[in-house]
């Protein structure tokens, strides 16, 4: 109960990153109560919802690769991985490099140096953190 209460005091102070965090970790350890998975996934696409108001036309795709767990594996793995993809999105989305160079180009409608066809993210559960890559329009 502790970590569920905590995920909604990060929500309420607005760091949905941390929020959803919490909740999958409670919905984790409190696998038997289907409540606490409902809230993850609420609370996860209330958490997307908000990164889709920043996407700029024409973001291009997030693809997932996988390896090993973040979360124990009570926690079902397509909510995971519905977590750990919301996760990759904000971290493409929140680099002031990208941000700079592309995002706020396409959101203000100017051309970008070369467009973006797609992001790889590749998150390993042995080591913290993600490998982001992206293939840009004209590379193979």
């Amino acid at each position: 109960m502790f970590l569920q209460n905590r995920g909604f005091l990060w929500e309420d102070v607005g760091n949905y990153r941390k929020a959803v965090d919490a909740l999958a970790w409670a919905a984790a350890l409190m696998h038997e109560f289907e409540l606490s998975r409902n809230t993850l996934a609420h609370r996860s696409n209330a958490w997307l919802r908000h990164l889709n108001k920043d996407k700029p036309p024409r973001f291009p795709p997030l693809s997932v690769e996988w390896e090993g767990r973040r979360y124990p594996k009570t926690l079902p793995f397509d909510l995971e991985r519905h977590v750990m993809s919301i996760m990759a999105t904000e971290n493409v989305l929140r680099d002031k490099q990208w941000e700079e160079k592309w995002w706020g180009p396409m959101r203000r409608g100017d051309s970008v140096p070369t467009p973006l066809v797609d992001f790889n993210v590749a998150y390993w559960g042995n080591r913290p953190g993600m490998d982001i890559s992206f293939r840009l329009s004209g590379q193979n």
